[in-house]
């Protein structure tokens, strides 16, 4: 018989009585045969799909076997099972099991009646948000789509939002990119009911770390980032100050970076060429990030280079 179907699946059978010896020449590959597992999706419109796990296998009945259970278990989860018999006149709709993105799920197949080492075992990775059907139809992993144009001289960016939730409101801001997206202050809120979708949001250096944040006005919503200025990595030396006084080089960049610092010693040839041992890298990955922590560079000439 080829079974093809979706999981119902019940918090039953969770205590099932013990396996009974299997019959002489039943075993696990005789009775289950090109079993696959898959995820489909169930909508009831375009923007509400939930994800469903598919099992279809082959399955050999014998006049020992009336039927087959199917489980699910996943961790932190309790486990669920769907009993199934069969017989001749035997018709029945499974609807299907609902499973979250990105989930590890183990699903194990049993005869009924359970027979001893008649079993088929296998673990299944549901797909996660980067899946394009996924973040179109999903809603929890709609995050919308950010569109941009830059004002350079009232140094303003212009923000469409498409293929958002249509039923909810849309949250846009500007933030730093770091261990966390920090926000700058600005932001804007996109009602649902507004037929054009942008907004205008101000920022005042375009800095490389600076992003474009949107995500739906709904609890834990998923977030999408655009960051418009990631190769202006010139932006960053505009951190770097000289006290002539103490003769110390302080660089305390807006963004978040690792950076080799070298002395050098500029020739009559206008090339600074390193000093032996005295190059350190510096960064700010296992540092608690604080707005008065700096890095100080000690020099003893009049002259030192950076590279970006």
């Amino acid at each position: 018989i080829n079974l093809s179907f979706f999981l119902t699946l019940l918090c039953a059978d969770l205590f099932s009585p013990p396996c009974q010896s299997a019959p002489v020449g039943l075993n696990s590959s005789s009775v289950f045969h090109n079993v696959t597992l898959s995820t489909v999706m169930r909508c009831e419109g375009r923007q509400k799909c939930s994800l469903h796990l598919r099992v279809s296998t082959v399955l050999h009945l014998t006049e020992s076997i009336h039927g087959v259970s199917i489980c699910t278990l996943t961790a932190g989860m309790m486990g669920a099972c769907r009993l199934l018999s069969f017989s001749k006149a035997s018709r029945q709709k499974l609807d299907g099991q609902q499973v979250a993105y990105c989930l590890e799920v183990q699903v194990t197949l049993k005869t009924l009646p359970s027979y001893c080492g008649v079993t088929w075992t296998r673990s299944y990775r549901s797909p996660d948000c980067r899946s394009g059907d996924l973040r179109r139809h999903i809603p929890e992993c709609i995050t919308g789509r950010l569109w941009y144009d830059v004002n350079p001289e009232k140094k303003e960016l212009t923000v469409r939002v498409s293929d958002m939730l249509e039923d909810k409101d849309y949250h846009l801001r500007l933030c730093r990119k770091g261990f966390i997206c920090t926000g700058t202050g600005s932001s804007a809120l996109i009602k649902k009911e507004e037929t054009k979708k942008n907004a205008t949001l101000s920022y005042s250096r375009p800095l490389p770390c600076l992003c474009i944040e949107g995500w739906s006005a709904t609890m834990d919503a998923p977030r999408v980032q655009v960051c418009p200025f990631k190769d202006r990595l010139e932006e960053l030396w505009f951190g770097v100050t000289y006290d002539p006084v103490e003769e110390t080089l302080s660089w305390e960049p807006t963004c978040p970076v690792t950076a080799e610092i070298t002395l050098c010693q500029k020739g009559e040839d206008g090339v600074c060429v390193d000093l032996p041992r005295t190059s350190q890298t510096v960064g700010r990955e296992k540092v608690e990030p604080h707005p008065e922590m700096c890095m100080k560079v000690m020099i003893t000439t009049d002259f030192a280079l950076f590279g970006s």
